[in-house]
């Protein structure tokens, strides 16, 4: 037998690249399911605590119909628009806490070389 997924949801809380989210997008569409990729950011801390951000992208009434678990999980969610738009985010944001931990890193050098 046939199990029937036309309106049913996915969401995709993996670290994915934006072509393969869009792909699974894709495939999901394809025999009527609904996407949605949801990126989380934040530490293991965090986690535990409930203080996630999470990331979505992609269809938009489900993310509406998810946020009673991301409420759950996180203290902030957003929809960032069209599949691969949280995958790109996510890599923005990480891009830029690796800038601010290798600028911290540098300036405790130059510190302790004044010092």
């Amino acid at each position: 037998s046939t199990v029937d997924v036309r309106g049913k949801g996915f969401v995709e809380m993996t670290t994915i690249d934006a072509d393969t989210s869009r792909d699974i997008e894709s495939a999901l569409t394809d025999i009527g399911m609904n996407y949605l990729e949801a990126q989380i950011h934040g530490t293991k801390a965090q986690a535990e605590e409930g203080k996630l951000i999470i990331l979505a992208a992609g269809d938009k009434a489900l993310f509406d119909s998810c946020q009673t678990c991301f409420e759950a999980m996180g203290k902030n969610s957003f929809f960032v628009g069209e599949t691969g738009n949280a995958t790109k985010m996510n890599l923005v944001i990480q891009t830029l806490t690796g800038i601010t931990i290798a600028g911290l890193a540098d300036s405790i050098t130059l510190g302790e070389e004044v010092l």
